[in-house]
Order: C-alpha cells, then structure tokens, then sequence
C-alpha cells in the first residue's frame, strides 16, 4: 500500500481548487456577458419553459 502523503494531498487539492475557481469564472463571466447583450427581459416577454411551473399551480390547486 502506497505511503500517505499530506503535502502532495494539499498540493493537488489547491490545483483542484484553483481550476474550479477559473471555471466558475468563466462561466459567471459569459453569463454576465450574455445577460448585458440581452438586456431585460419585461414580464410576459420571457420565452423560459413554464412547464414546472404549471404543474406547480396545478398541484396547489387540487389540494
């Protein structure tokens, strides 16, 4: 069985962390990025998909 070894643990650890970080990143800087070339969106204009929402109201409305 291979030797623990914490400081190699704590390095790659911190590697890990780091290309999380650069991801989550990236990703909140395209979403921003997209959200400001978009604009707002008034209400009645929004195009999301609805469907668990109806069902949600449906659900409320038979109890």
């Amino acid at each position: 069985m291979a030797g623990f070894n914490a400081d190699q643990l704590g390095e790659r650890l911190d590697e890990l962390n780091r290309e999380q970080l650069a991801a989550i990143e990236k990703l909140s800087t395209e979403l921003l990025t997209e959200m400001q070339r978009k604009g707002p969106v008034r209400a009645g204009d929004d195009k999301r998909d609805r469907s668990d929402e109806a069902g949600a109201r449906k659900r409320r409305a038979l109890r």
